[in-house]
């Protein structure tokens, strides 16, 4: 039995060769590009679905038929604005990506304005929920000119395979030569210990008023 196994097995040679196969298979697969307009609804799906069990969206969009619909224009809007800038980072099969606002105004419009374009993707309910929190996350914004690290989704059955550590590595190494600051926010603390890894510091700890926390994060210049 034992020699019949081992006639059975593939040579060293040949598991080498076929281990060397899927890796390039999958650095191809997972190879990052800048996206464009055409990707705009893969990628707004992506994100759609990489947030859909977040806190901050279970706090605003709630249960209900129209939440899909609701975190998908949610999704669209983020993504958009940010392929506009040619800001977005994406991989090939689509499993990952990563929206960076370069520097200059992250302000946002008047508080009246703003409740006004977020009933259509959050309802008036949402929208009465975000105005507070959103007033928060301006006043803890930094004013210093920075990179804005905006959002970073992974496929839910992708994440935990490095898709993530290698968009953020491919971002700051896209922001080095400008020699600025990065900030984002987490809306999960567990996703906290991976962007320490890369230099950023949780700054504290907000609360949203009725709703979940949320780790502004602040990185230095290289």
């Amino acid at each position: 039995m034992h020699e019949q196994s081992s006639l059975l097995a593939p040579e060293p040679s040949t598991t080498k060769r076929l281990n060397a196969h899927r890796n390039r298979y999958r650095s191809a697969m997972t190879a990052i590009r800048v996206a464009t307009i055409a990707d705009l609804e893969r990628v707004s799906q992506l994100l759609a679905r990489a947030f859909a069990d977040d806190p901050f969206f279970d706090w605003v969009l709630k249960s209900g038929p129209s939440r899909p619909r609701r975190l998908h224009m949610w999704s669209e809007a983020a993504a958009r604005g940010s392929v506009a800038m040619g800001e977005t980072n994406v991989t090939a099969d689509y499993s990952g990506a990563a929206l960076w606002t370069p520097p200059g105004d992250h302000s946002t419009d008047h508080a009246l304005v703003r409740w006004w374009r977020l009933i259509p993707r959050a309802g008036v309910v949402g929208a009465l929920r975000l105005g507070p929190g959103f007033d928060l996350l301006d006043a803890a914004t930094p004013t210093v000119p920075h990179v804005y690290f905006r959002i970073l989704g992974v496929e839910p059955s992708r994440q935990g395979t490095g898709i993530g550590s290698r968009l953020i590595e491919h971002g700051l190494e896209r922001w080095a030569p400008e020699h600025l600051p990065t900030y984002l926010f987490s809306t999960k603390e567990r996703n906290v210990p991976l962007y320490e890894r890369y230099g950023f510091k949780v700054v504290e700890r907000l609360d949203l008023p009725g709703g979940p926390s949320v780790w502004p994060m602040w990185r230095d210049s290289s």
